[in-house]
Order: C-alpha cells, then structure tokens, then sequence
C-alpha cells in the first residue's frame, strides 16, 4: 500500500491547525483550502500550499465538493483529512475520494452511510446486542407522524436529524405544540449544516450523563476503544466542558461499556478513529445512541491522558498499518478537561458575538494545552460555529486539572468578542461539578446562568480598588511606570501602596499592596480606561483630573431603544413570525436568524402592535440593524 505523502485538510479553524501539526511532525506535506472569509486566517499561512475553494458561505466552499476535489486535484495531495463538520461525515464525499483514487482519512463510505442513517445504524446495534434508546421504528415523514410517534412513546421527546451531528439538529419537546413549533428549525438547522436532513423521534431520558468511548479500527480486523470521556455539561445538546476519566466509571464499566462500543464499531464495519456515544441513567445503564464518524472535537482530552497522538494514529490506519496497542492493554494516565472557548453571548441565551480580536493573550504552563486559530488582528466571523479555542489542562487526578484549568482560564485575554470563560470559571468553581454530580442538564438543574450573574458582580466588586488603582497609574504615569516603581494611591480616604511589576503599552503586572494582579488595556477615548483585569472585563472608567479617578460600572448598554427592536447579531433572516400589524408580547420570537450555523430567535423587547417590519426572509442583517418597530 502507498503511503499518504500529502494531505489536504478539508476544514478550518483550529482543526485544520492541528492537523497541519501532526502532518508537520510527520514529515507528510500538507494544503489547506480557504473561502473568501479565511484568506488571512493562521491555518492558510501554516500549510505548506493553501487553495482558494470560493465565497463565504460554506455551501459555496467547505461544503463544495466540486471546489475541494478540484483543490485536490490541483494540489496533488494523495489523501483528505476532513477535520470534523462539514463534509467530515458526509459519505457521498467519503465515497468521492475512493472513486477518485484519493485517501479518505477516516471510515469507509459504506461505514459512514451506515453510521449517518440513525435508524439503519440503530438496527445494526440491535442486531449485535447492543443497548439503545426507544424512538420511532424509523424516519418521520412530517411533523404530523413525528406528533403521532412521540404520543405513543411518551412526552418528553427529542426531535433529531438523521444527519446531525455537534448539537444541531435536535430539539427537546415536552408536548406536541413544542413538536410542531420546534420541526422547521430541526430540518433548517441540519440542512445548513449538512446539506440534507431526516427526521427521528427519539425518547428523552431524564437527568441522564452523556459519556463517549473513543473508538480506534485498524483495516484488519481490529477495534479497541481508547477510554472514556465525559461530555454531560452541554447546552442546546451541545458539549461545552469534557473529562476523562469520568466520575461514575471505574475500570470494570470501562471495559464493559468499552467491549460495547467496540462490539458496535465491528457491527457497521468500521475502520479508523471515530466515537461511541451513550446516555447512562442514574441507575448505572447505559443506552448506546449514535456512533460519530469521525475525530471529534475533545480528542485532546484522550490524548492527554493516553500519551497519544490520535491524528497520527489516524494516518497510520489510513496507510494499513495495525493499531499501536492491544485492545484492554492502556490505562489511563491522569485526568484531563476541556473547555470549548465559544465566541457566545452567555447573558443573550448564548447568541453568536462576532467581529475583529485585536488582542489575544493564550495561557501556558505545565499540563496546559490550548488549540486556537485565534492571533491578534483575526477576526471571528459569522458564517462558521462559534468555537474559537479549545483549552485543555492535565492533572495527576481531576482537582488538579481543574485547578490549572481555573488559573488557565483566568489568564486567557480574548478582546473584541464574547466568550464563554466566564460561565467555565462560575462552573467548575461549584460543589457540584467538584463532587462529579453531572448531567445533561446541569446548566438549568444547578441555576449556573444565575450563579454567573452573581460571580461577575462579585468579582467587579472585588476588582474595583484594583481597577482604580491601574486607571490612576495609566493616566498619571501612560504605561503605568517603570518595573519596580512604587506609588501611594488615596482610594476612599485610605492609602493604599502599589508596586508596578512589568509594564508596556498593552499592560501592566502590578501589586496592590501585596495582592498580584494583572491588567491589559483595551482601545477607548480619552476619557475612558477600559481594561481586562484578571481575565475579567471591567466596564469604564471615567477619570475628571489626573488627581481623582472615579469607578463607573457602565454594565451591558440595551439591546433596543424605543419601539426599535434591534439585532444583537449579524446573520440572515431564515423565517419571519409576525406581519405588520400584528400584536405581540414581550419575548414573542419575531424572527429568526442564521448565523455560525445557528438559528437564534429575535424576540420582542416589550409588548405591543408590529408598526413597521424592516426584514424579510432571505435579508441578510448587521448587528444592531432594526428589525421591526413595536409600538
């Protein structure tokens, strides 16, 4: 068999990064594939060749088959890596690359169909005595059979694309109002992400854990799982913290759960990296639900506490050799964690925030890990997912990669958007995720959107002495001073002493009396210091004098003024819930927008009659553009 010396990556962002690193080490050519958006992203100025594919759209480029085959062709790359999204699961394209004498790195096309079809891949499972989830016997033709399913089965249910994948695609349905309402957006949501939808109706299971076994297949019969990862902490189904080990698996349930999954991956004739997925009950069962064709998002976890590379690993079963250990042979290595960094709004029900970054400061250390596309000058943009980084730290057990994880997080400046660290810290700083007690629904069963509220006022509270401090210094002194100089501020009648540590334009280190903090300047007028202190993001600071420095906690400026109801993101107008004239209640959804391979609700900010409607479907919106005048 040949073996793969050029690899083009079928992706961006900070996968087709990742690749490139593991191509790089290898010695194994690499060449990405850029849309319009991406001409200056990192990963196009990492490969060894980058090729154009077309606009911004991902239908128009990362999920144009044409335009990345043509790239291969163009480029003489003799394999793909997908990454994941896009085309990663799509197996007519899988089934492109083999008829085109290209390697696809990853399962094969017939695999990868068999995977994708919920309903076929859940009969495969039955067959091989593997536990599933009860849902319907097979697709749902309309909303009406989905409501004449889900009647039988039992409310509450999961409405789920056949091909979805990252959270997309499904929808939580208490009753048939819910069912109906939540239909469109489900085959919406996984058409812009897939490029096709089917639609299965699936029991929901209550306070259950989400927990996935990474899966390895050689070409020769082989297949052994490489752990276990927790990924129960999600929202809208969507993973955003995971671990391994996991909490509520001791090594007999590993091993037990793991033959499972390896027993499911023979079932559809699997061959390299992919994941099994499961839902475990309080009770300890476990229902095997889909299997994800492909490397996934939190691979670093498993690497961490395996020692392995697992896209080399991927390169190898691609070039037929043998999986590297015996299956049962590994034990894990310590505990791992990982935080998706979401370009998120998590105070506007997590809405996409996009736009330039023109400062990022990544954390290090010991046992710390950070995958990113992100540098100074990028920008996040709106037509791809929100994930911007993924941070991972390593712990001899979990407190201590929790630990790292909390000092990581507060060292990680992303300036210019929104980001869901703040939410991360309020999390892993709780009782419950220390004692491991975790579910699908720990977001809304633990209150953590409103204990975020009270730990960033807390923590503004606790910052504001500093805050004054390094807004005196910043005016009296323009960088704050020299390295070891030494001042005495009066703040509220007392005097308090500060030491600078290190200062430059962008920053300082400083000691308020013997308390370290660290601050980055963030662009304002003359009258105002804005800064990024201790990770947190302080409001304004309005100084009258260079002698009086006065703290002003500005807080988040409104969404809409008036009767204007106003985007707080860009996007395009997917469907439009209202007409003129109609009258509507605070929170109604008036319209609903696409962006970062999300649909988000615009709602109304008060009660009244629609006077004017600015948009209609198909317009594409800025944000803080006006979408309707409600009098």
């Amino acid at each position: 068999m040949a073996m793969i010396e050029k690899v083009l990556i079928a992706n961006r962002g900070e996968i087709a990064l990742r690749v490139i690193r593991t191509c790089d080490a290898l010695g194994v050519a690499t060449v990405a594939v850029y849309s319009d958006e991406d001409r200056n992203s990192l990963h196009v100025k990492k490969a060894g060749e980058a090729h154009h594919i077309g606009a911004a759209a991902p239908t128009s480029s990362y999920l144009n088959q044409d335009s990345v085959m043509a790239a291969v062709a163009a480029s003489g790359a003799d394999a793909v890596h997908p990454g994941y999204g896009f085309l990663s699961e799509n197996s007519d394209f899988a089934a492109r690359c083999e008829r085109e004498g290209v390697k696809f790195i990853g399962p094969g096309s017939d695999s990868m169909s068999l995977c994708g079809d919920k309903m076929k891949c859940k009969a495969a499972m039955d067959k091989a005595g593997v536990p599933t989830v009860p849902g319907s016997a097979g697709l749902v033709k309309d909303a009406d059979e989905a409501a004449e399913t889900a009647g039988k089965i039992g409310y509450p249910v999961l409405l789920k694309s056949v091909y979805g994948g990252g959270g997309r695609g499904i929808r939580l349905c208490h009753d048939e109002a819910e069912l109906r309402g939540h239909y469109d957006s489900v085959t919406g949501e996984s058409m812009a992400a897939f490029g096709k939808s089917a639609i299965l109706v699936e029991k929901f299971l209550e306070k259950i854990r989400h927990i996935e076994f990474q899966l390895a297949c050689d070409t020769r019969g082989n297949a052994a799982h490489i752990f276990e990862r927790e990924c129960s902490i999600q929202r809208r189904n969507q993973k955003l913290i995971e671990m391994t080990p996991s909490p509520v698996v001791d090594h007999e349930t590993r091993e037990r759960i793991g033959d499972l999954a390896a027993r499911a991956a023979k079932a559809v004739g699997y061959t390299n990296l992919g994941t099994a997925e499961f839902l475990r009950l309080d009770d300890g069962t476990f229902y095997f639900i889909e299997i994800n064709a492909r490397l996934q998002v939190e691979h670093p976890v498993t690497e961490l506490v395996s020692g392995m590379d697992l896209v080399k690993m991927q390169l190898d079963i691609a070039n037929g050799e043998a999986l590297p250990f015996e299956p049962g042979s590994i034990r894990p290595n310590g505990s791992a964690i990982e935080c998706r960094i979401n370009a998120e709004d998590t105070f506007m029900d997590f809405a996409p925030s996009t736009g330039p970054v023109p400062h990022v400061e990544v954390p290090a250390g010991p046992g710390v890990r950070c995958d990113t596309y992100l540098y100074p000058g990028c920008s996040v943009s709106s037509y791809y997912d929100s994930l911007m980084a993924k941070l991972c730290t390593w712990g001899r057990d979990t407190p201590e990669a929790t630990r790292r994880m909390l000092a990581a997080l507060a060292s990680f400046e992303i300036q210019g958007v929104e980001t869901s660290i703040p939410l991360y810290r309020t999390i892993l700083r709780s009782d419950e995720f220390a004692r491991g007690d975790l579910s699908t629904d720990f977001l809304s069963r633990y209150g953590m959107l409103d204990r975020l509220k009270a730990d960033i006022a807390a923590d503004k509270e606790a910052a504001a002495e500093a805050a004054l401090a390094a807004a005196a210094m910043r005016h009296a002194h323009g960088t704050g001073g020299a390295a070891g100089a030494a001042y005495t501020i009066t703040i509220d009648g007392r005097e308090r002493r500060v030491r600078v540590i290190s200062a430059d334009s962008r920053g300082m280190d400083f000691a308020l009396d013997n308390t370290h903090h660290r601050v980055t300047y963030v662009p304002g007028d003359a009258l105002e210091t804005r800064m990024i202190l201790d990770g947190l993001q302080i409001s304004a600071f309005r100084h009258t004098g260079l002698d009086e420095i006065v703290y002003k906690n500005s807080g988040r400026s409104e969404a809409s003024g008036g009767g204007s109801l106003k985007s707080q993101i860009p996007g395009k107008v997917v469907s439009v819930a209202v007409s003129e004239g109609d009258e509507v209640a605070e929170g109604d959804t008036i319209c609903a927008l696409e962006a970062m391979k999300m649909q988000v609700g615009v709602k109304a900010h008060k009660a009244g009659t629609v006077s004017a409607l600015r948009v209609k479907v198909g317009d594409t919106v800025a944000k803080g553009a006006v979408i309707a005048e409600i009098a």
